[in-house]
């Protein structure tokens, strides 16, 4: 809840909304894979920004929790209710 009130008040704002393309293409099911692949950088360069900068910091265990779903994603594919099919 609190990551989302400072979001838009980092020094990032293109990183927060690649970040929210990200999730709209991995929610429809539409080329997840990809989509996966440039979320787990996203989220490395919201790790490295969030260490950089004196802003609120998110807990470690938030960034984690993100990469191991992420990277289940990457291997089990869209699912069945997909728009794309898995490769």
């Amino acid at each position: 809840m609190y990551a989302t009130k400072t979001r838009w008040k980092k020094p990032y704002k293109l990183v927060a909304i690649l970040n929210f393309a990200v999730s709209l293409l991995v929610i429809l099911g539409l080329y997840t894979q990809p989509a996966v692949i440039a979320g787990m950088g996203l989220l490395a360069m919201d790790y490295y920004f969030d260490k950089t900068t004196d802003a609120e910091k998110t807990p470690c265990v938030v960034y984690m929790l993100m990469f191991v779903i992420l990277l289940s994603l990457l291997f089990t594919g869209p699912g069945l209710a997909a728009f794309d099919l898995p490769l």
